[in-house]
């Protein structure tokens, strides 16, 4: 900005909301989110409930231009199969092992389910060593209840594929990308009903009310229960993700809004 160069800001969170910050670390980055919007000659940002944060409070006019996302083919169970899982047996949790992503919900939740299916607490996180144990420590050693790490490749399309619901028990985010990763999989999936992960899931899917664990596993038992009930939201994930997601209408909304900053 200073050189005289057109400068635009993307916002993806606001980071300030995350719990992993005391009182003085988010008044810090409340003073960081008011230089970096006054330093910046346009400003856009990846859900709809961020722009309206931002012209509430800061009176900024954001362009909302959400995060892509790819249809993904389905593909056979064969690197799964080596962790002990069966198609359609099993929950998904795929994500950073950060407590705002709200793993203990589920792990929670699923103890108090009487289920022969496994639940796959896929991720990691640097840092978050005492998080992390802190899940061990609540799984309790359940057999039910699957550690992988972090996962990618072929076994992490496998996971999406074939599981029967994808969780997403988050208490903050801006536009989850493995949200959009599962629906576009055409997974059912079921998220906390926090204003982001509502915009992103639209019709396609199910909610719980956010931190709520016996709401979470009435959800889970309703929707495992039920074959049709999961089948019905999965055609409609991937159209979803195909109409609202798409990258080719993405890059050229952002194209549109570099040309017209320049002129």
């Amino acid at each position: 900005r200073l050189k005289g160069h057109k400068c635009i800001l993307q916002m993806h969170g606001i980071e300030w909301q995350r719990n992993r910050w005391n009182s003085v670390g988010k008044n810090v980055l409340k003073l960081l989110e008011r230089v970096s919007l006054m330093g910046n000659h346009a400003h856009t940002a990846v859900s709809k409930t961020q722009c309206d944060y931002y012209k509430e409070n800061h009176r900024i006019s954001m362009r909302y231009i959400p995060t892509g996302a790819e249809i993904k083919p389905h593909h056979e169970a064969r690197e799964i199969l080596k962790m002990g899982l069966e198609p359609g047996r099993y929950l998904l949790f795929a994500s950073r092992l950060v407590r705002e992503k709200g793993a203990h919900y589920l792990v929670s939740a699923f103890l108090q389910m009487a289920t022969d299916c496994k639940l796959v607490i896929a991720g990691d996180a640097k840092g978050e060593e005492a998080y992390k144990q802190e899940l061990q420590n609540l799984a309790d050693n359940d057999p039910r209840i699957l550690f992988p790490g972090f996962v990618e490749g072929r076994a992490l399309q496998e996971l999406f594929s074939n599981a029967a619901v994808y969780v997403q028990p988050s208490e903050i985010e801006g536009l989850s990308i493995a949200l959009l990763e599962a629906m576009s999989y055409g997974s059912c999936c079921l998220v906390s009903d926090i204003p982001e992960n509502r915009e992103a899931i639209g019709d396609a899917g199910f909610t719980f009310q956010n931190k709520n664990v016996l709401d979470l596993r009435d959800k889970l038992s309703e929707l495992l229960a039920s074959e049709k009930l999961r089948n019905s939201v999965q055609e409609k994930a991937r159209l979803r993700v195909k109409n609202c997601y798409n990258w080719d209408k993405i890059a050229a909304e952002f194209e549109d809004m570099y040309f017209t900053l320049l002129e």
